[in-house]
């Protein structure tokens, strides 16, 4: 089976410091389906802009690839950790999103249900970080897919000072 997009969110918020956020996995929208189906994978990019905090973003109950990337305290900083999860016989139909952490702070989020990935090795090769980090141009890595029907899926996240006029 050719993978294919079953459907997706993306979402922000500010001004919420330390309450979570219940996203709903139904209602997904751009794809083949409004919800995941068993053996889909969800993939879930979470980031938070701030002032040299770097809360945890991972989804509880998902796997993280790699490390949070970014994590330099520094200001005007982005965080962001990418999570996925391969549906069971009984899909999820919410994902807790974590607090950003500060008044101050946005935070976004971006939900990708995908159908007819290999859910044995779903990122093979494997996943790549990012470079660019510290600026405010992030700048994936290069891939060149070594396997046929492969789709790439780029996850960035920048930060930058609020400004008023």
């Amino acid at each position: 089976m050719a993978i294919q997009y079953v459907g997706g969110v993306a979402v922000g918020r500010t001004g919420n410091s330390n309450a979570t956020t219940t996203q709903s996995l139904t209602g997904l929208t751009g794809g083949i389906a409004s919800a995941p189906a068993a053996g889909d994978i969800v993939i879930v990019c979470c980031a938070v802009g701030s002032q040299g905090r770097n809360n945890a973003q991972a989804i509880s109950g998902y796997t993280t690839l790699g490390t949070q990337l970014n994590t330099t305290a520094v200001t005007y900083d982005s965080s962001m950790q990418v999570s996925y999860k391969v549906m069971t016989s009984t899909p999820d139909t919410s994902i807790t999103i974590p607090a950003q952490g500060n008044v101050a702070d946005g935070q976004a989020w971006a939900v990708m249900v995908f159908r007819g990935v290999n859910v044995t090795t779903p990122f093979s090769p494997s996943s790549v970080s990012a470079t660019g980090t510290g600026t405010g141009r992030p700048d994936p890595n290069a891939i060149t897919p070594t396997v046929a029907g492969t789709w790439i899926v780029q996850a960035v996240a920048a930060a930058a000072a609020a400004t008023t006029t």
